[in-house]
């Protein structure tokens, strides 16, 4: 079943793909709903979608790197400092999207763990900037993270 859902999701992605160079993204799914967050920047989404050939069709349980943020992990921290931290900024990102009406995401690429990466609206805010603007994550743009078991001197 997950396999035919690969497949419709790639149709979907290629189907959009006149117009831009990789292969249909960006993306937009404009009808969400969060299933769970792993941590403050990695959810998973289900994503339906009105397809002309297969109709309507719901995408299951996918998972979304949110772009240009990294935030602390809150699944296999390295630290007790990153667990806490990486908590807070998990259960913001859940309170942020659940309480959001509309949740809109925007897959720009596809990251090197084979997870969608791509900007996430809630309500129309970019939960990223939200994420960075509150202090419970801070810029990324791909490469060497920082870590978070040090404290920072501003």
């Amino acid at each position: 079943m997950r396999a035919t859902h690969l497949v419709a999701l790639g149709l979907l992605l290629i189907a959009s793909s006149a117009a831009h160079a990789a292969p249909g993204l960006p993306y937009t799914f404009t009808d969400v709903a969060l299933v769970d967050c792993i941590d403050g920047d990695t959810c998973r989404f289900d994503f339906t979608e009105s397809h002309p050939v297969l109709g309507r069709v719901t995408f299951h349980d996918h998972v979304v790197r949110f772009a240009d943020v990294d935030t602390p992990e809150s699944y296999r921290p390295r630290c007790e400092r990153e667990r806490e931290m990486g908590e807070r900024a998990k259960a913001r990102t859940k309170s942020v999207l659940r309480a959001a009406a509309h949740i809109e995401v925007q897959i720009i690429t596809i990251g090197k763990y084979g997870r969608l990466i791509g900007h996430v609206l809630a309500d129309g805010r970019d939960v990223s900037a939200l994420l960075i603007a509150e202090g419970l994550g801070r810029p990324y743009h791909g490469g060497k993270r920082e870590g978070w078991c040090e404290v920072r001197q501003k």
